[in-house]
């Protein structure tokens, strides 16, 4: 995408017929002094043009934004607002993801789940973007873990 001005705001919509589904939407590389912010906003159906569901990423400067969340089927609009924009191009991803993981979304340290006491997960990396984390309060001074790859059924 290319050719935005500073001020405006674009809108794309997307239908979305899996339940539930995980939303990912990535915007990334942005020029040095552009600044693009991004929402993805949920229609209600019950009240057509209404959006109680948003997520926004508004990232200082022409740093990557990202949202995601768990969801349902529905009507889907990726909004990107140019706060500061020359009209260099950058790239944007919206997808939707039906088959993840109980444990999601925990794609960053402040979002990582918490594990007890010999527990044992499954998880699943969706992509290449994916990123899963974990935490665990260790009561002594060994701590072992496992981790393989079952299968590889995932692809971007």
């Amino acid at each position: 995408m290319s050719g935005t001005a500073t001020g405006t705001s674009l809108c794309y919509y997307f239908a979305v017929t899996d339940n539930p589904v995980r939303i990912d939407a990535f915007l990334d590389g942005q020029a040095v002094g552009n600044n693009h912010n991004i929402t993805v906003a949920q229609d209600d159906p019950s009240n057509p043009y209404t959006f109680p569901t948003y997520f926004s990423s508004s990232a200082a400067g022409n740093a990557n934004e990202r949202v995601s969340f768990i969801s349902d089927a529905g009507h889907y609009y990726l909004l990107i607002d140019a706060a500061l924009s020359d009209g260099s191009p950058l790239s944007f991803i919206f997808r939707s993801i039906p088959d993840f993981d109980d444990y999601e979304v925990n794609d960053g340290l402040s979002l990582a789940t918490e594990l007890t006491y010999a527990e044992s997960v499954v998880g699943n990396i969706d992509s290449v973007l994916d990123s899963d984390f974990y935490t665990y309060t260790a009561v002594g001074t060994k701590l072992v873990f496992d981790i393989s790859q079952n299968t590889n059924f995932h692809a971007l």
